[in-house]
């Protein structure tokens, strides 16, 4: 399953070439009939969708540090050599083989292709890619038992290895807005010599053969499918978790959804809490695989209004709630109803969604990013993912080791009802 980190492509120039390659031969591979009869946008549309690349992610907070494997090596005893000129003598190191596992999205193909820069020094570990369930490794040969040492080589080598495949996202972006362009370019191409050459043969009289009429049809991409959940790979782990990977995307279908109703005020006009609340549901429950969504659920001390379980266990995997923004403290005390009364220590990865009815809404952003790190819960930020999603962590109530993802999304809905 596993292949130890290689390089097909030693450039990135030579690799974006080798793919706008395939792509024009793919065109050229086509008969005449499907170059003239082909629906051109259809192909370009296909084209562009194979030939993309999404960008690289390793999701560092998701690392998983598996069971140590005992290893050992024999040297020669250098005290006995200095000291006594005594030469042959061997001892043996006793260490261990540690396996540092995180999950990644993108296409695995970039990790194929050499940094076009590299940091000397940090500590070393071999770098693995298991393209079936899209995992990265960093496997160490350790041989003191210094847990202190261990966390310093672990953060090092990402830093320098694994941070180098990374930089390569801003080229494939720009990468990805040139196919389109390429592929139009290369179909005129072959398309204006197919003409060409009819136009030459009707002008000396060939007489054109009959074929049977043939029904040309685009290819179509099997997009990727957001994985459903699975059991996490901790060796004692008995519980239901949601991959890092779904809950991006849990999160951008909620924002996507939003940004959908903002543009529509026939669709929230008059509408409450609950009525909004069933957009998002209504877009979330037939996404997943093995997934239920469901709205005013019971959970632990009351009744959340967003609840993805897994279907087979029942177990929680994502949580939400839906309030009209009243101010700082009313968020404060959202916050409170979410973590004391709606999360258990199983429960990780959590929302909450304001609809902004008439304050000014870049006030309101204001607000929250200032307020927000203020909560007695509050551990750290963890980025922006778009002008109004803002990214935490926060922890249990009663345990301050439990990491819990919130992610806090606003909604500027100036016609709604006042509730």
């Amino acid at each position: 399953m596993y292949y130890k980190k290689s390089h097909k492509y030693e450039s990135r120039r030579d690799f974006f070439e080798a793919r706008i390659n395939l792509l024009k031969k793919e065109i050229n591979q086509l008969s005449k009939n499907e170059i003239l009869n082909i629906d051109e946008n259809s192909y370009i549309d296909y084209l562009e969708d194979k030939y993309s690349l999404e960008p690289l992610c390793v999701h560092r907070d998701n690392e998983i540090i598996h069971e140590p494997t005992p290893i050992s090596k024999e040297v020669e005893n250098p005290y006995d050599s200095a000291r006594y000129g005594i030469y042959g003598h061997k001892m043996i190191y006793e260490g261990y083989r540690i396996e540092v596992s995180y999950p990644f999205s993108g296409d695995a193909i970039l990790f194929n292709v050499r940094p076009n820069s590299f940091t000397i020094g940090g500590a070393y570990a071999e770098l693995r890619v298991n393209e079936l369930n899209n995992t990265l490794s960093l496997v160490f040969e350790v041989w003191d038992q210094n847990a202190e040492q261990f966390t310093h080589n672990k953060q090092s080598a990402f830093e320098h290895q694994v941070l180098h495949y990374l930089s390569i996202n801003p080229e494939v972006l720009d990468f990805n807005s040139q196919i389109r362009q390429q592929a139009q370019l290369e179909f005129k191409h072959a398309k204006d010599k197919c003409l060409a050459e009819n136009k030459f043969f009707h002008a000396i009289n060939v007489q054109p053969c009959v074929d049977t009429p043939v029904k040309i049809t685009v290819p179509t991409i099997q997009k990727k499918r957001t994985p459903k959940p699975n059991v996490g790979s901790r060796k004692y782990e008995t519980y239901p978790s949601m991959s890092n990977e779904m809950y991006e995307d849990i999160i951008a279908e909620i924002y996507k959804c939003g940004q959908s109703i903002e543009r529509k005020p026939l669709l929230y006009i008059g509408k409450d809490e609950e009525s909004l609340r069933d957009m998002f549901l209504l877009r979330l429950e037939c996404r997943y695989d093995n997934v239920t969504a469901t709205g005013e659920t019971f959970n632990y001390g009351g009744k959340t209004d967003i609840c993805l379980k897994d279907a087979t266990s029942g177990a929680n995997l994502f949580i939400a709630e839906c309030k009209f923004w009243h101010g700082a403290k009313a968020m404060h005390n959202a916050i409170d109803q979410l973590f004391e009364r709606y999360l258990t220590v199983r429960d990780t990865k959590v929302a909450l969604i304001f609809f902004v009815k008439g304050e000014n809404f870049t006030s309101v952003i204001d607000s929250i990013k200032k307020e927000l790190p203020t909560h007695k819960l509050f551990v750290r930020n963890s980025g922006e993912r778009a002008e109004s999603s803002f990214s935490y962590i926060f922890h249990l109530p009663t345990d301050d080791a439990k990491p819990i993802y919130l992610e806090v999304m606003i909604f500027h809905l100036p016609k709604l009802k006042e509730d």
